[in-house]
């Protein structure tokens, strides 16, 4: 059954007041299921709060002084490694930035996040991985098909790529346009 991406911005790095992760979609079961194998308690939460203020006010060294204050053994929390990506994001340490994504994908691959920011940190190195995002992007769509937050981002490599969708392994009739407005990804 094909999927119809419609390319538009969603609000993905909207912050929510029920937990730190930085996207906004977190289903409760999931969010449960972290809590169980990791818990972030005081005063390692406040940490993480004062990190992401400090990151909505602009400042990421400060968010990374912050985070350095977190209990040793916690700074892989997903939790943390996601405002710790943000932090590299905003210092365009792509390739830190990337390193984190692939263990946030590894650590916790129910969350599409840890997808999204690796194909995003492939896609801004300084030689624009643009196929190297798309691969490692495209398995999020077939794992998590009602993601928009991933369809977008989809929709987003497929049209930095205009006519050259051939470097993207999309030659032939793979990928079509539908409606206007709309991208046709035939298999996924």
């Amino acid at each position: 059954m094909p999927l119809f991406l419609e390319v538009k911005h969603d609000g993905l790095y909207s912050w929510n007041s029920e937990h730190t992760m930085p996207h906004s979609r977190r289903p409760k079961k999931q969010t449960k299921q972290l809590v169980r194998m990791i818990e972030l308690k005081h005063p390692d939460t406040l940490h993480l709060q004062a990190a992401v203020g400090w990151l909505e006010l602009g400042n990421h060294l400060e968010a990374n002084e912050e985070l350095a204050k977190i209990t040793a053994s916690l700074r892989a929390h997903p939790d943390v490694l996601m405002v710790r990506w943000l932090i590299f994001a905003k210092g365009e340490q792509w390739e830190g930035a990337f390193e984190i994504a692939r263990a946030l994908v590894e650590m916790v691959p129910e969350f599409p996040t840890g997808w999204i920011y690796q194909a995003e940190a492939l896609r801004r190195m300084p030689n624009q991985e643009v196929k190297g995002a798309w691969a490692a992007l495209l398995p999020a769509a077939d794992k998590f098909p009602r993601e928009s937050a991933i369809l977008y981002n989809l929709a987003l490599l497929l049209l930095s790529h205009g006519k050259n969708r051939r470097r993207l392994g999309l030659a032939g009739n793979g990928v079509q346009s539908g409606k206007p407005g709309a991208v046709q990804i035939k298999g996924a």
